[in-house]
């Protein structure tokens, strides 16, 4: 148990030591603008956008189908 609130201690102090960084010299940013972190995220959302309308056409036919 202690080591759980030890872990999500410092998640929370990291997480509000990154939102306090106006600077913007972390290093994670840095990665993320090399490109690779960019296009994992690009693809990321790609695959949300497609399962998302997946969803949406899935629910206009069943809704298509109970009007019937």
């Amino acid at each position: 148990m202690s080591n759980m609130f030890d872990y999500k201690k410092r998640s929370l102090l990291w997480g509000v030591g990154t939102l306090c960084n106006v600077f913007g010299n972390d290093q994670s940013y840095a990665a993320y603008l090399q490109g690779s972190v960019l296009e994992d995220m690009q693809k990321d959302w790609r695959n949300v956008g497609n399962d998302l309308r997946a969803a949406m056409g899935q629910f206009n036919a069943n809704v298509k189908n109970e009007q019937r």
